[in-house]
């Protein structure tokens, strides 16, 4: 036993780092392609189809029917002269017990009408967020090669790894590879990503919000956005850069590579246009929210298209 060896077992965040760095290691080997676990997460899906929403319907019904108080107290009973004794409290406790009993029936009316009207949101919301992958996956891969250098300046000595969420094939990844500054990418576009994840960089298979969401605050040197960030409908912007930058380390750069609402409406396909809970925002926008979201040295490019900018970089460093 080594002289820092306390006798336990390892902890549980212990063998979480070690699943996850080899998870790493398998995925930057072309072990694990983005595309199998793809099939994984369909083939459990297929298996377990709609369980929480069910689960939840079931619990939610019998919420409903025991909503509802009874005060016919049973009165058999075993004992000689026990069913007349009982039948005579239930009468004289009969005021006493149906006043009580109506308000916890209110109660519990209100409450599982409550969870209907609840259930009935989330699921609009889960209906939104439908559209919003379908027209995620037609969307045409957002090209940062306009913007290599400008990403690769802002990134350089980042305190931290640098995400690029909707990392698409990889290409922005590579670039900062070369530049020496330790990236990873994630999108859900697992042909994409099998691209990327062939050359051996480090491309997860997962949504870019969530993935963000899940971060803990300050494990990021910076974070590049870009793609979905077209496809956001507000308020999800303002929430964006409010968690981008609690994933920040101090002196970490957010960029937000978008499009121009102009160019976007002339470049996407209708079927995106159509299913799109939202569209993009201009430079100026994105300039005002990383103002508003406390970052500091906020610089704007704009890149000229033939009928005027057609994308944009924004980057802003994170405030001490």
């Amino acid at each position: 036993m080594s002289s820092g060896d306390t006798g336990r077992g390892p902890s549980r965040e212990d063998i979480l780092t070690e699943i996850g760095e080899d998870l790493r290691r398998r995925r930057m080997s072309g072990d694990l392609l983005p595309s199998f676990e793809r099939r994984l997460d369909d083939a459990f899906a297929a298996q377990a189809p709609d369980s929480d929403k069910g689960a939840f319907r079931a619990v939610l019904e019998v919420a409903e029917r025991s909503s509802h108080v009874d005060v016919e107290v049973p009165v058999l009973s075993n004992i000689p002269g026990g069913q007349l004794a009982k039948g005579a409290l239930r009468k004289l406790m009969w005021w006493y017990l149906d006043y009580v009993a109506d308000q916890l029936t209110r109660f519990g009316s209100a409450t599982t009408r409550l969870l209907q009207m609840l259930d009935d949101r989330v699921s609009r919301l889960e209906g939104v967020g439908g559209a919003a992958d379908a027209a995620g996956r037609l969307a045409p891969p957002f090209d940062p090669a306009p913007w290599l250098d400008t990403v690769g300046a802002a990134t350089a000595g980042a305190p931290g790894p640098v995400l690029h969420a909707d990392c698409a094939d990889g290409g922005l990844l590579r670039a900062l590879a070369a530049r020496d500054v330790t990236a990873y990418g994630v999108d859900t576009r697992d042909d994409l990503l099998d691209r990327a994840a062939g050359t051996g960089l480090d491309a997860r298979l997962e949504d870019p919000l969530r993935h963000l969401r899940a971060l803990a605050d300050g494990a990021l040197g910076g974070a590049v956005l870009s793609g979905f960030v077209d496809l956001l409908a507000p308020p999800a912007q303002p929430r964006l850069v409010d968690q981008a930058r609690a994933k920040l380390r101090p002196g970490g750069v957010l960029v937000v590579l978008g499009t121009s609402p102009e160019a976007w409406a002339r470049a996407v396909p209708v079927a995106v246009a159509d299913l799109s809970p939202g569209r993009p925002l201009h430079a100026e926008t994105w300039h005002h929210l990383l103002v508003e979201g406390g970052f500091e040295k906020i610089e704007v490019h704009l890149g000229e298209g033939p009928d005027g900018p057609a994308t944009f970089a924004v980057v802003g460093v994170r405030a001490s």
